[in-house]
């Protein structure tokens, strides 16, 4: 019986983006001794959009419970949260950079709120929900984070929107992905079984404008959709398999971009730790070295 995987946007991109990193935070059996040490590394950028995503969340949570913010309020909100996302990743936190978070995020919330498909929610005009990314479903023994952030209810049509503090790169391949949220929202109990119900929605924030895509979600569509899932949970599967096969990290590729280690945690035991391009030109010898050991063993045995 296969393993039970993971999959999920965030664990899909870390997957490309660097394969080592990936095995050490998803792929490697976990041991009770393991502890999760928060990364120094983090850009000032990245841990904005967790700030981001962190406000929005309360201010959803508190609009549905019809709390509304006052611009005082929100900021004050902006400010705490941005001070406890320092102090748990343990990092400093200048009076500047701040100021200049706040301004950013409080920017960013701001244009947000006010982008026409929020205006249902905005102003409580109809039924809606709205579900942390831990949100999950089980799919074929699997488990996927593929939820919506926010779901709107009207006429007998789901809208499922997702919220993307980045820019969207449409592609074949990202445009399967943002409709795993109608797999998502078929498998909800409560909802819909037919695709024709559903509406799926994307805003993503390019060069400081909220920009928003909408998809038609068919039933052909989704079952694309659900073999590039099954193709990524294969190819994490026999990556898994082979680092297990050879016992040696030496198979695992490393980053594609010297920026994807800057906020890496596992930097300091990384090959790449004293350059990434020399680094790989190592790995390429240490792999061939492993791949002749693993054929020995297996003659001899």
């Amino acid at each position: 019986m296969p393993q039970q995987q993971t999959w999920s946007k965030t664990n899909l991109e870390l997957f490309f983006q660097c394969p080592r990193q990936w095995f050490l935070k998803y792929g490697r059996p976990k041991k009770p001794s393991d502890t999760l040490q928060p990364s120094t590394r983090i850009s000032q950028r990245d841990i904005s959009i967790r700030i981001a995503r962190r406000v929005l969340y309360e201010w959803l949570e508190d609009h549905k419970n019809g709390s509304l913010w006052s611009q005082q309020f929100k900021k004050q909100q902006i400010q705490d949260i941005t001070e406890f996302m320092f102090s748990s990743l343990k990092l400093q936190l200048e009076t500047f950079q701040s100021k200049a978070i706040v301004q950013n995020v409080e920017h960013w919330i701001d244009s947000l709120i006010e982008h026409p498909w929020l205006s249902k929610v905005r102003h409580q005009s109809t039924s809606w929900l709205f579900f942390p990314r831990t949100e999950s479903i089980g799919k074929h023994g699997n488990i996927l984070y593929c939820a919506p952030d926010i779901v709107v209810y009207e006429q007998g049509v789901w809208t499922c929107v997702r919220i993307q503090f980045s820019p969207f790169q449409f592609n074949e391949t990202t445009h399967l992905e943002t409709l795993s949220m109608g797999i998502w929202a078929l498998e909800r109990p409560f909802m819909t079984e037919a695709t024709a119900n559903i509406r799926i929605r994307n805003i993503s924030l390019e060069r400081h404008q909220w920009r928003g895509v909408e998809f038609e979600c068919g039933d052909e569509l989704l079952e694309r959709t659900q073999k590039l899932i099954e193709y990524d949970l294969e190819a994490m599967r026999d990556l898994k398999n082979e680092v297990m096969v050879l016992k040696s990290l030496n198979v695992l590729p490393l980053a594609k971009h010297p920026r994807i280690c800057k906020s890496c945690p596992h930097l300091g035991v990384c090959p790449a730790s004293k350059g990434l391009a020399e680094a790989k030109l190592e790995q390429q010898v240490l792999a061939l070295y492993d791949l002749k050991q693993s054929k020995f063993r297996h003659k001899v045995g």
